[in-house]
């Protein structure tokens, strides 16, 4: 409602651009998104990579201790 009363006493001329402004932030949105996506799977990616590290130093002590 607010935004319906506001988007007509704009000018003609600024009206044209609103949905160019919308379009990107629309645009800008999707980045946003795509960059949390790409941060939580490189994040995930660390994660795994230690938890790796970690079975692997576990397995090592291991073998150390069955050895001895």
């Amino acid at each position: 409602m607010f935004f319906n009363k506001f988007y007509w006493n704009i000018s003609i001329k600024a009206r044209s651009k609103i949905p160019f402004v919308l379009k990107n932030s629309r645009l800008y949105i999707h980045r946003i998104k795509q960059y949390k996506y790409n941060k939580i799977k490189w994040v995930q990616s660390i994660k795994t990579i230690c938890l790796h590290i970690i079975l692997f130093a576990d397995f090592r002590i291991i073998t150390l201790i069955s050895v001895y």
